[in-house]
């Protein structure tokens, strides 16, 4: 089967630059064939150029509704990777994460017809950590990352046990579940509703999109945990 991973940018040609450095030395599958697609999400002139230059594969997405909130424009865009990624099964990544050796092969070998497979993140401190999730400061830029030292530590952490629950992304699904589900919801769920910013967040639009995706096609959320990713966190926001 073919594998795409989808990641999104915004304004920083160095986290692009990362991104595409981790994909191309650990993005890679003894199993299946992969792409990496991104998507530049309301991107900047800089990036645009710097992405048409490179010959990178990326499709443009310019939100509908420029003034809405950030994190709504997000989730579309999101939605947008997802929709027009060309494999069979998605992994959605951020900008700002790097990653251990057969990560992605760990994670999608867990992927079937009832399962929501997420890595397991090891994330720099800078915010605190979800569920499974470990915080141990391997770099807090993508400049100061120490990748010997994290692939050493994950060599002394991976283990074959998945659980579930777990923090949401990277994740794998297949494609068409994907489409059936509709995908995220248009922001964090208010409690007028997605997206509208009124009254107190209910639950985040990936909670309620990993409910939904059970709801539709009965997948149970699981953290991989022989799957490391790190996660440096708010990369591009403190460009």
């Amino acid at each position: 089967m073919k594998i795409t991973i989808v990641g999104m940018i915004y304004k920083s040609v160095v986290y692009l630059n990362f991104m595409i450095d981790q994909l191309k030395k650990y993005g890679i599958s003894n199993k299946h064939q992969v792409e990496f697609l991104i998507i530049a999400n309301d991107a900047n002139e800089k990036v645009l150029e710097y992405l048409k230059q490179s010959g990178i594969n990326h499709l443009v997405y310019n939100d509908p509704d420029p003034l809405d909130y950030y994190l709504n424009r997000v989730y579309r865009a999101w939605n947008f990777g997802g929709r027009n990624a060309s494999g069979d099964i998605v992994v959605f990544v951020n900008s700002d994460m790097a990653y251990s050796l057969n990560w992605l092969d760990k994670l999608v070998d867990r992927l079937n017809p009832q399962t929501l497979p997420c890595s397991r993140l090891i994330e720099s401190g800078k915010l605190l950590s979800g569920q499974y999730a470990i915080s141990c400061n391997f770099g807090q830029t993508s400049q100061s990352y120490y990748e010997d030292g994290f692939i050493k530590y994950c060599e002394s952490i991976a283990k074959p046990e998945i659980q579930l629950g777990g923090l949401y992304m990277p994740c794998a699904f297949f494609k068409t579940d994907f489409v059936k589900s509709g995908g995220y919801p248009e922001g964090n769920i208010y409690e007028d509703g997605a997206g509208t910013l009124h009254g107190r967040v209910i639950e985040s639009g990936d909670s309620y999109f990993f409910k939904r995706m059970n709801e539709i096609h009965g997948l149970k959320h699981i953290t991989v945990f022989d799957s490391l990713v790190y996660h440096i966190q708010e990369g591009e926001l403190d460009e």
